[in-house]
């Protein structure tokens, strides 16, 4: 047990309680750009959650006796829900929802396959090295995102019964594909109705298997590049006039999204303990930074409870044909450096054509290798002191001038389901792989495109582009020499091929 779970807001530095029933920050400003009264626009107003008194205990998922596990019962201790109610209520609660998954979908949420893979290993130029790979293609509708909303439904359920309140509201979400899937799954199990707001041009099989769950289909126009995701822009509109809830796998709209996505982390920290093996590095493929961010926290949220006594360095990986994070995180390089004295040739004018703009992030990325060497090492040695803390809180304070929506020409790459126009979750991603010395880099098409097929040939596995895409980012950077052939690295797969 522990003694107390807060949601923190970095710039009101207040503490909230979870059964305030809040999804964020209730002094922000407008979504999509934040900023709370008497503040100005351009704050990152995003909850944290913060957990104090906590006793660590021994790791263990019993993945060695095969057994399947309930990750929302293994790490209760650590889930903010548990504290809304009675430990009974929560277990009730638990054991309700899972049978419910079970009967509409075949199966509940249980760990997933965690495995060493040596033929990719060796394809990936790691000859000395290791690549251990989770496979979230087993999780409901074939990704990762049911296991970020499941705990965003124990804590709908929590409330409602610490409420005794019988209804139950509308839940919205904005998604292309996996998300509105998972959610369309999980709502259905909870007995809430769905609005799912995706592309005019949305998959036929998608489409089907969303109405099949029962969700309601709002068809949406694309808008001119630059203007932001008009389904991201419906799905708010329906939250901010209608009332429904933010059901998404965005953590500036639902921050419980992000405690279910840190089990993925706590799972993979404890299967690899079991084994007594240790990845030096960590690759993420990034779209709107959910996953990225939930598995950094969940990370670091172990390692300050001593659960864990070492941090590996993260990596975030977006396409060449769209990466608003790398972009951010190349801008904040460049003030880090600035400020301290640091070299970096990077001439970005955020008033200049965007793509050419673009142009020079890739073009430092390759070509500035000691500069930004120089200035990963400064970050991670001095991450918390007030060289890198005023830095930090700039960058939180005006974020128009490092995220915005994508505009350097339309979104392309076979990799599709990581081509936000935003990346919702991009500041503490960007803290997280600043603390850890990683960084963020752009996979080439090809490097995607030769990762996909390399699975393709060497497992039995059904996954997407979009899901091997930490794979190509690790072909990337070990082309790059960025990556070291001995390295131990861990992956994500996630999205399964449909």
């Amino acid at each position: 047990m522990i003694e107390s779970i807060t949601l923190y807001c970095p710039v009101c530095d207040h503490h909230y309680q979870p059964a305030e029933g809040l999804w964020g920050c209730p002094r922000a400003g407008e979504p999509g750009e934040p900023g709370g009264p008497g503040g100005k626009i351009g704050q990152e107003h995003i909850l944290q959650k913060r957990i104090s008194g906590f006793r660590a205990g021994k790791l263990g998922t019993g993945r060695k006796s095969g057994q399947r596990i309930d990750p929302y019962s293994l790490w209760q201790d650590l889930l903010a829900s548990r504290y809304i109610i009675t430990e009974s209520e929560y277990s009730d609660l638990l054991r309700r929802l899972q049978q419910k998954l079970i009967t509409l979908e075949g199966d509940g949420f249980f760990t997933t396959p965690l495995f060493e893979e040596g033929k990719i290993t060796a394809a990936a130029g790691l000859e000395q090295g290791r690549i251990w790979i989770k496979d979230e293609t087993h999780n409901i509708t074939g990704s990762h995102k049911g296991r970020h909303l499941f705990a965003t439904l124990l804590y709908l359920e929590a409330l409602r019964l610490r409420k005794k309140q019988r209804e139950k509201d509308i839940l919205a979400i904005y998604s292309c594909g996996n998300a509105a899937l998972a959610a369309s799954a999980v709502a259905r199990a909870g007995g809430y109705e769905l609005h799912a707001f995706v592309p005019r041009e949305i998959s036929p099989v998608v489409e089907r298997m969303l109405i099949e769950r029962g969700a309601v289909v709002e068809k949406i126009k694309r808008s001119s590049v630059g203007r932001g995701d008009p389904c991201y822009l419906a799905f708010r509109e329906a939250v901010e006039h209608k009332g429904w809830l933010p059901f998404t796998c965005s953590g500036n709209d639902n921050w419980s999204n992000i405690e279910g996505g840190e089990t993925l982390a706590w799972e993979f920290i404890s299967g690899l303990e079991e084994e007594g093996r240790r990845p030096d590095k960590m690759i993420i493929q990034v779209g709107g930074g959910a996953l990225g961010r939930s598995v950094i926290e969940g990370w670091l949220e172990f390692y300050r409870l001593g659960m864990v006594g070492y941090l590996p360095e993260f990596f975030g990986c977006q396409p060449e044909g769209s990466f608003p994070f790398v972009r951010a995180y190349y801008l904040a390089l460049k003030r880090i450096a600035k400020n301290n004295g640091l070299a970096c040739d990077l001439h970005y004018e955020r008033q200049g054509d965007p793509r050419q703009e673009a142009a020079k992030i890739l073009e430092y990325s390759k070509n500035g290798q000691s500069q930004i060497d120089q200035i990963i090492q400064f970050g991670r040695q001095n991450f918390d002191k007030p060289a890198i803390k005023e830095n930090l809180k700039y960058i939180r304070d005006n974020r128009q001038e490092f995220m915005w929506a994508w505009d350097a020409g339309p979104p392309h790459s076979q990799a599709e389901g990581i081509l936000d126009d935003i990346t919702y979750d991009w500041y503490y991603l960007l803290e997280g792989i600043l603390q850890s010395g990683g960084r963020a880099a752009v996979i080439a098409e090809e490097k995607i495109e030769r990762a996909y097929e390399l699975v393709k040939q060497s497992t039995q596995l059904e996954v997407s582009a979009t899901g091997t895409a930490a794979l190509a980012g690790l072909l990337e950077l070990r082309a790059a020499s960025v990556i070291n052939p001995d390295a131990g690295v861990g992956l994500f797969f996630t999205g399964i091929e449909r």
